[in-house]
Parts: structure tokens; sequence; C-alpha cells
């Protein structure tokens, strides 16, 4: 059995190649810019002159620019899975608590034959008896009493 918070996992091998990849992509472009602003701003300061052509790596900021913004695309591809996760993970006990303030109960704590609201994590009906959650045979994961399937694995709840 893995007892592994779900919220907490290794990146995909997608994720980390956008990662990489966008990384690589920002400091190509960031380099390229850098050199073609160098490029740019050496030669206006230099005046006029008779024998200067103006900049000829200027042509490096059209190519720097897009690159960076690519890259960029691929950090933000890369990390949002790790940054949902993390919004999850920080998020879920503040709503929680203000649920709770608020007088909303937890879902899946009402009885699905008489209505009842139970406390959280009861297993039975204080009224009726009947089950309030199915835990699944394959995995463990608890279901409402209604399911017919399981909602993390699909296997039968038979």
């Amino acid at each position: 059995m893995n007892f592994q918070d779900p919220a907490v996992r290794r990146p995909s091998g997608a994720a980390v190649a956008a990662r990489v990849a966008g990384t690589l992509l920002v400091l190509v472009g960031l380099a390229l810019v850098i050199t073609a602003g160098v490029d740019f701003f050496a030669t206006v300061s230099s005046g006029p002159d008779v024998d200067s052509h103006g900049p000829t790596k200027f042509w490096m900021l059209f190519v720097g620019l897009p690159l960076i913004a690519v890259g960029g695309w691929l950090l933000i591809a890369g990390f949002i899975g790790a940054a949902s996760r993390l919004a999850y993970r920080r998020g879920l006990p503040m709503m929680r608590g203000t649920m709770a303030a608020m007088g909303v109960r937890p879902l899946g704590t009402g009885c699905a034959t008489c209505g009842t609201a139970n406390a959280p994590g009861a297993r039975f009906c204080a009224t009726c008896g009947s089950a309030l959650a199915r835990p699944c045979p394959s995995c463990a994961a608890v279901n409402a009493s209604t399911a017919a399937y399981c909602s993390q694995c699909g296997g039968a709840l038979t």
C-alpha cells in the first residue's frame, strides 16, 4: 500500500524536459539580447562616424526575444503541475477551516439513505445504520456508499 501524499510526487519526464528546454532557451535568448544591446549602444555612443555602418548584431534582438518567450512558456508548462500541487497543499487546510467556520459540513458525511448529517470520519449512519462509505478492495480508497466503482482506480466495489 502506498501512503505517499498524492500532492507530492516526482515530475513527469515531459515536465522535466520542458523545464530543461525552457531554461536553455531563456539563457540563449538572454545572451542574444544582451549581445545585441551592447552592440547597439556601443555603435550609438561612438557618435556619427564615416566608417561606421551602424549596429551589426541588432538582428540578435529579433531572435533572442522570441527565444525568451518560448522558453518562458516551456518553463510555465514544466512548473504548472508543481505550482498547482503547492497551492492545493497550502490552500486546502485554510479552506477547510473557513468552511467549518461557515457551518458547511464536509462532503460525504451525509447519509444517502435517510439524509442525516453524521460526524466526519463516521463509517455508519447514527440514525439508520447504513454504511456511509465503501472502501475499495483494490486500492483502499474511500468511496460514497452509493458508488458502484472506485473513484481512484475504477475497480468494482463489490
